[in-house]
């Protein structure tokens, strides 16, 4: 007995014993199905242990119950009847056990049971009985395949149509396969045979029918059907029944099972099909072809079958086949693995006793379609190729010419069948090709050449063509493919012109490999170095340049120069400048090295030695004597535009001298009017930057908001009025110089982007982000104390000491007077000029009373004290005494009138004094406006009403 929980089901202690004595099994399971009590009997005959069953479902000994058959039994046996079936039971080695069940409803210890007694048929021999009895009634022959011992058990009639012993019922599958060979067509036995294989592999049953021969006693339809026994997704053994459908013996019957057998087994797909889409017959080869059963097939409908036989499309099918009785058409059906077979159908309208059928025979034309579509796109292929295609007959008329032949010769389809290909391609080897010598090409079978095509307009175009010979059937043909090498014509042009530029070139020029190996030199080469054509190809380059580094050459990847030596063939060592660079052609490794005599160069670097050894001897003697000749060159009054014979000026002139060469900051400080911007100008114009732009900025004349836009350039849209990108002053001198007069007047925020410009050389635009980087050489000029203006913080000290690397101060005019009467001479002749005057005589003693006057606005008041005396001057006679004697009375009535000036000339004089205060500066924060208290736009509107110009202040 089976152990059981009796702390749980008391009640069945009770009965355990007694149970144990049955020679039939017992046992006992609940609603759900759950084994409680199996008596021993059980247990030994479907070869259990006790532990077995222990908690296992009514399902592991009764395979053909499921959850819902069980439900319903166990609802028929609540109502108090007894269920008495013949099926079989599961043995632990997977057999099938066939046993005769009754199964009760009970109730024990308030629990609910079902008991069901187990009756082993083969221990009565009731189940051969049963079988053989079943065999009779309809003609049924039973059967069992065990797969593990390869034999098949026999109950029934079929064991006296194959000739087998009546009494036995086991038979190996060997012996009873070759009883069946004698009856049965090999075409139904393979059948047979792949239905079987398949249950085998994938469960499930299957039906068919196979033509039995009784030799001299007709044919006779057999249906088989199966059904495999599984356990684990493995199949043990085939069970099922073999059925007479009927026997033909007579005429009409055997015409009629003729017609069906040949339904059955013809290869087109036929159905039998209502207007409601009901599938009422379907032969053989429809269930083979679309993997069904025919009882599979005969519960669907066409449009579970059919692509676009919905309800509304097989309505309007319908109306149209009653109408014409017959169409044909093609569909697509869906196997039942979904794959798509196409058909091509032929539906007929048939009438049989009241109801509406089509009869369709229907052939696959699965592969057809495959073919057709293979070959639309073989077309499609060849009317869209990039080359050129024409079939030809061998007559030469051209038939057929794809779209790339059409656009390119620009003939229409109309005009292809009046093409001849002799006439429209041009080549030597063409003319013998005429239509009595196309036997050269059915030679070759294929044939390759140049030629020019001639299109529609009458224009060549150079082609490769290839002729192929094609043989259809008894027909042939010729196809020509073309291709056009117009581009290729040219690469070959180009190619001819490299090739002579090179064998031109005075350079010797080689390719080697990576093996070191000569590929290609060009003539020079084997000119200058003694060899006859063709004896250094292939040749080692060691054989000419002894001193190769080879794994220099080889790692190298970037282009080297240098210079080496070359052996002739006579041996005589060239000195040469070597180019060398890598280059990589189809996987290959090449070095191109452009050689170059330098024999010559050599001599004329000797001599260049020799030469400067002198020099330098000459240099050494001559250098007391150009520093004396700087000296005389200032002395004789003109440096760069710059007048002077005054020694210390003359040593400021030096400095400019010594600092123009470099790149080092400038700062020039010197009252207003002493010419800081001559002095630097001098420093651009020596400079090696004199070619490159001079960038003048004054700092104390552009208003506040616009400085940094002025220096640094702006960004579309910066600020209101910036409607495009604008460079700044940095960016517009880059490589050049920028002066920067005024410095002092550079408001604090921006001196520190200028700072940064000094040490880094990078700014923004104003509203720009990209930081810009310019080289640019910086002089900058002011008349401030700047060291005054860092005490006070209104200039930055790491500023100052950017900008003062190379101080100059400028004197004014008061403190070189000897330069007086050779400045008055300078601006006689550059007013002269402008005036179309000349001036013969100039008074010594207005020369000396001008030398007594300070000149407070320095040489700028002289210039314009000279411009004066040329407008007053006559007969040739500069007239500077009327001159001066004007600034004399103009500085006397300014003190005479000091306290009785009109209103107007007050608030000229209060705005002049202003603007000197301010250092001529107009707006922003230093500005006169902000010292007077006015709005900016309103101190430049009353500077235009008093008539003050700028050179009034400046």
């Amino acid at each position: 007995m089976m152990p059981i929980s009796f702390a749980i089901y008391p009640a069945l202690q009770v009965l355990e014993g007694a149970f144990d004595g049955f020679r039939d099994g017992v046992l006992f399971a609940n609603e759900s199905g759950e084994i409680h009590l199996a008596n021993d009997a059980l247990l030994q005959k479907l070869g259990y242990q006790p532990d077995d069953l222990s908690e296992s479902l009514i399902f592991t000994v009764n395979p053909h119950l499921t959850l819902l058959s069980w439900k319903k039994l166990w609802k028929n046996i609540q109502s108090g009847e007894s269920l008495v079936e013949d099926i079989e039971y599961m043995h632990s080695e997977g057999a099938l056990v066939p046993v005769k069940t009754t199964t009760r409803y009970q109730e024990i210890g308030g629990s609910t049971w079902a008991m069901i007694n187990i009756e082993f048929l083969l221990d009565s021999q009731r189940y051969l009985h049963l079988l053989r009895a079943t065999a009779e009634t309809g003609n049924i022959c039973s059967w069992e395949l065990d797969l593990t011992r390869q034999e098949l058990l026999l109950i029934g009639e079929l064991k006296d149509l194959l000739g087998l012993p009546y009494e036995q019922n086991t038979f190996p599958i060997k012996e009873v396969k070759a009883a069946f060979a004698d009856h049965i067509s090999f075409e139904d036995i393979k059948k047979v045979q792949g239905l079987a294989g398949k249950l085998i592999g994938e469960g499930e049953s299957f039906e068919t029918i196979v033509l039995f021969n009784h030799a001299d006693d007709g044919f006779e339809r057999l249906h088989i059907s199966a059904k495999a026994f599984r356990t684990d997704n493995f199949t043990s053994k085939l069970y099922g029944t073999i059925s007479r459908a009927f026997k033909a013996d007579s005429n009409t019957e055997e015409e009629s099972y003729l017609s069906q057998f040949s339904l059955d087994h013809v290869s087109d797909l036929v159905f039998w099909v209502k207007n409601d889409g009901t599938i009422s017959y379907v032969n053989q080869s429809t269930c083979d072809r679309l993997g069904y059963t025919r009882k599979e097939l005969l519960e669907l409908k066409t449009s579970q079958i059919t692509t676009g036989l919905e309800n509304s499309n097989r309505d309007i099918f319908w109306d149209k086949l009653r109408a014409k009785k017959h169409i044909e058409g093609k569909f697509n059906l869906r196997t039942k693995s979904g794959e798509v077979v196409t058909v091509l159908s032929s539906n007929n309208y048939l009438l049989y006793e009241g109801v509406e059928y089509n009869c369709a025979f229907s052939k696959d034309i699965t592969a057809q379609e495959q073919e057709n579509d293979q070959l639309k796109l073989t077309q499609f292929s060849i009317e869209h190729s990039h080359e050129m295609i024409l079939w030809v007959q061998y007559n030469g008329t051209v038939f057929y010419a794809n779209e790339a032949f059409r656009k390119k010769t620009k003939y229409d389809k109309e005009d292809i069948p009046q093409l001849n290909i002799l006439s429209i391609l041009e080549n030597d080897e063409l003319s013998g090709l005429k239509v009595d010598n196309w036997a050269r090409l059915k030679e070759l079978r294929e044939f390759e050449m140049e030629a020019e095509l001639w299109s529609k307009d009458d224009r060549p175009m150079p082609i490769y063509c290839t002729f192929n010979h094609i043989q259809y059937g008894t027909k042939a043909f010729i196809c020509i493919y073309m291709r056009d090498w117009s581009r290729k014509k040219k690469r070959d042009v180009q190619l001819f012109l490299a090739q002579n530029a090179l064998d031109s070139a005075r350079d010797m020029i080689f390719w080697i490999d990576e093996n070191l190996k000569i590929a290609y030199k060009n003539e020079a080469a084997r000119s200058k170095l003694g060899y006859r054509k063709g004896e250094l190809k292939g040749e080692d380059i060691t054989k000419i340049y002894p001193g190769i580094n080879l794994e220099k050459i080889l790692a190298k990847e970037s282009a080297e120069q240098f210079e080496t030596e070359f052996r002739s063939k006579s041996g005589k060592a060239i000195p040469v400048e070597i180019s060398i660079s890598p280059a990589h052609f189809k996987g290959n490794r090449y070095s191109c090295m452009i050689v170059r005599d330098i024999q010559e160069r050599k001599k004329n670097q000797q001599q260049l030695v020799e030469r400067k050894r002198k020099i330098e001897e000459l240099s050494l003697k001559l250098k007391d004597e150009n520093v004396l000749l700087r000296e005389e060159i200032y002395s004789n009054y003109n440096f760069n535009n710059i007048i002077t014979k005054n020694k210390n000026y003359r040593n400021v002139l030096g400095q400019i001298a010594q600092v123009a060469d470099s790149n080092a900051t400038v700062l020039i400080q010197g009252e207003t009017g002493t010419g800081k911007e001559l002095l630097a100008r001098a420093i651009y114009s020596l400079s090696d930057r004199e070619d490159r732009p001079f960038i003048k900025v004054n700092c104390a004349a552009l208003p506040e908001n616009l400085i940094e836009s002025e220096l640094f350039g702006h960004e579309k849209g910066a600020f209101t009025g910036a409607v495009q990108q604008k460079k700044g002053r940095f960016e517009l001198a880059d490589k050049g110089t920028i002066f920067l007069d005024e410095i002092g007047e550079l408001p604090l925020d921006l001196q520190a982007k200028l700072l940064r410009v000094l040490q880094e050389g990078e700014f923004e635009r104003l509203g720009g982000t990209n930081t810009l980087t310019v080289d640019v050489r910086i002089v900058a000029a002011t008349n401030r104390n700047l060291e005054e203006m860092v005490e006070k913080g209104t200039f930055r000290e790491d500023l100052f000491y950017r900008l003062n690397v190379f101080p100059i101060a400028n004197p004014p005019l008061r403190e070189r007077k000897e330069d007086i009467p050779l400045l008055i001479k300078h601006f006689t002749q550059k007013y002269g000029k402008r005036m179309g005057k000349k001036i013969d005589k100039i008074s010594q003693a207005d020369i000396a009373e001008l030398e007594k006057y300070d000149f407070p606005g320095n040489i700028r008041e002289l210039e314009n004290m000279v411009e004066r005396a040329m407008i007053l001057a006559k007969d040739g006679m500069l007239n500077l005494k009327a001159s001066f004697d004007l600034v004399r009375e103009s500085h006397r009535k300014g003190k005479d009138k000091k306290g009785f000036l009109s209103f107007e000339e007050m608030q000229k004089e209060h705005i002049l004094e202003a603007l000197k205060k301010c250092n001529m500066r107009v707006t922003g924060p230093k500005g006169a406006a902000r010292l007077l208290e006015l709005n900016d736009r309103t101190l430049m509107s009353k500077m235009r009403k008093l008539g003050i110009k700028r050179e009034d202040y400046l």
